[in-house]
């Protein structure tokens, strides 16, 4: 893992024990909303942080951290519209594209969205995503935050992101573009 990522994670902790983060001061009057972008073959060591993030968290005490692992959420939906035999037999006879046209009524941003915040619920001080490559394509993140906005306003919420953002644009995995600008990074 490169020393540059290392001492990124090395730095969450920190900022989400920021005061000023915590009541989104700072931010000119934008909505709280954080990325951690990462290589994605960094995949493995940035669950690893994160889990080592919530575990800190529940032994302190001090910060009410959930997370939300978007692929869970996924397959719960999908479960619960008994979809899911479905959705995998039309990823495995017509591919990717097909998959996503019979999904997108299902995984509509609005349910997803209202399933994060029923997961989240109120008793948190910040909301953690995650998952957010392996549901691609059938949920696109900006799509997400852009429907989170007028929701999830009042507290802090961070999206570990494999890929890069440039505080104008997503680029999943390296390549693909979706413009997004009204996020900030969570440890540059």
């Amino acid at each position: 893992m490169a020393t540059d990522l290392k001492d990124r994670l090395n730095g969450i902790i920190p900022k989400l024990q920021d005061p000023a983060f915590l009541a989104n001061e700072g931010i000119g009057n934008e909505i709280g909303f954080y990325i951690f972008d990462y290589p994605p073959e960094q995949e493995p060591a940035v669950r690893e942080a994160v889990d080592m993030v919530e575990k800190h968290f529940a032994k302190t005490g001090t910060i009410r951290i959930v997370t939300v692992n978007l692929f869970d959420l996924m397959l719960d939906v999908l479960k619960g519209r008994k979809a899911l035999d479905a959705v995998v037999k039309s990823e495995t006879a017509w591919g990717p594209k097909a998959t996503k046209s019979k999904v997108d009524p299902i995984l509509k941003k609005t349910v997803v969205v209202e399933e994060i915040l029923r997961r989240s619920g109120d008793g948190y001080d910040v909301l953690l995503l995650t998952g957010v490559g392996s549901v691609y394509p059938l949920i696109r993140m900006h799509e997400i935050l852009n429907n989170l906005h007028d929701k999830l306003d009042r507290k802090p919420v961070v999206v570990f992101f494999p890929g890069e953002y440039n505080i104008q644009e997503l680029r999943l995995f390296g390549k693909l573009e979706a413009n997004y600008y009204r996020a900030f990074r969570l440890v540059p």
